[in-house]
């Protein structure tokens, strides 16, 4: 990534993108409590968007919609070829119809035709990629009926080059509470209080297929080599294939909603710190003090969840929001859950839970996926 020092405020993207440049691109957008300065995300080409990519840069652009932000790209190509590839693939092509007020494909302004194309398709299947959207709102997922996503999930698996069959039932019943206590942390909480609630919101479930994941695998956390060495021992196969489970929203974010204060992303790293781990403890539920949201069973239960989930899939999972990381090893027996990393990091909206979830069974079509129901 280049950042050129002119007015506006010109972030080039060349070649392929990785977490890393995202990670830049994060630390410049997010410097400014209030940004004020016109910013043009220029594309080259149809860049290769790397895993972590699409929704690092997509929720840094939140705070400069509409006349803030103009992206500039090759031309649109509708539903095929590399512009699918490149940014409808990985939710980036979400972000840019919903954020940005001017559009520039192959040189022509094609604001309108990109914003129709992502309006009608919230919701998507295509092979190798399920998304979806609008989580907060509760359109394609009813927070209230895990029966539904069950069978919605279920059918959406083949599509993404995996099977019902490739998990027996104790850890398929895992995946899918683990999907759906993440979508009903961003319906409950991704735009409540303090997010002004006129603020425009992009959420997604995100479903991906990976095939022998090894050490070149993008790693911004510094952890996932150390989870690949591991896996081995617990996989007994040779090869590994996952599963990509990605929920995400540029909202409140874990700490502001927690704290109940929005500013809290500008005041000393201790402050939020102490708000998120307080907002992952078991039974600290925002909730009961927002009064803004429905009470379900045990509040302050959904990390709970979440971590049961990922330690009995062996799952590997990153938890990024605001300025802060958090990584999940399922592969090492004494870790305590999520670990929150050190170092400084900017500023990004929201909450993003990406998880690699290990197909450690070879399906062998067995008949009954809930064999206890």
């Amino acid at each position: 990534m280049t950042q050129i020092e002119t007015e506006p405020l010109l972030l080039e993207f060349r070649g392929g993108i990785n977490p890393e440049h995202a990670e830049e691109l994060i630390g410049v957008l997010g410097e400014q409590q209030a940004p004020s300065q016109r910013v043009v995300l220029h594309f080259h080409g149809y860049p290769y968007v790397n895993a972590g990519v699409g929704w690092r840069i997509g929720n840094s652009l939140r705070r400069y919609a509409g006349g803030l932000l103009e992206v500039v790209a090759p031309p649109f190509l509708a539903g095929q070829g590399e512009w699918f590839r490149a940014f409808t693939r990985s939710c980036l092509g979400d972000a840019i119809a919903t954020y940005a007020g001017r559009i520039v494909c192959g040189g022509s302004d094609e604001t309108t035709k990109v914003r129709e194309y992502y309006a009608d398709k919230v919701v998507r299947k295509s092979q190798n990629a399920v998304v979806l959207g609008e989580l907060h709102r509760g359109s394609s997922v009813n927070p209230e009926r895990e029966d539904l996503f069950r069978d919605e999930f279920l059918r959406c698996l083949p599509l993404v080059n995996a099977r019902p069959s490739d998990f027996d039932g104790p850890r398929l019943r895992d995946v899918i509470k683990l999907a759906f206590e993440a979508i009903q942390n961003v319906y409950d909480h991704a735009t409540r209080k303090p997010l002004p609630g006129a603020t425009k919101t992009l959420s997604y479930l995100l479903l991906g297929f990976y095939k022998s994941i090894g050490q070149n695998h993008p790693d911004p956390a510094g952890c996932f080599k150390t989870y690949i060495a591991r896996l081995p021992s617990v996989a007994n196969r040779k090869r590994t294939d996952f599963i990509q489970v990605c929920v995400n929203d540029d909202g409140a974010g874990i700490a502001a909603r927690q704290a109940q204060d929005a500013s809290i992303y500008w005041s000393a790293r201790a402050d939020e710190e102490e708000a998120f781990r307080d907002a992952l403890r078991a039974r600290s539920s925002v909730k009961l003090r927002a009064h803004d949201s429905r009470v379900r069973g045990t509040p302050g239960q959904g990390y709970t969840y979440i971590d049961s989930s990922l330690r009995a899939l062996r799952a590997f999972a990153v938890l990024r929001t605001g300025r802060l990381m958090a990584v999940f090893d399922g592969t090492d027996d004494g870790s305590d859950g999520f670990a929150l990393l050190p170092g400084e990091l900017g500023y990004m909206p929201g909450t993003t839970l990406d998880v690699l979830i290990p197909i450690l069974k070879d399906g062998d079509g067995q008949r009954s996926l809930f064999p206890d129901e």
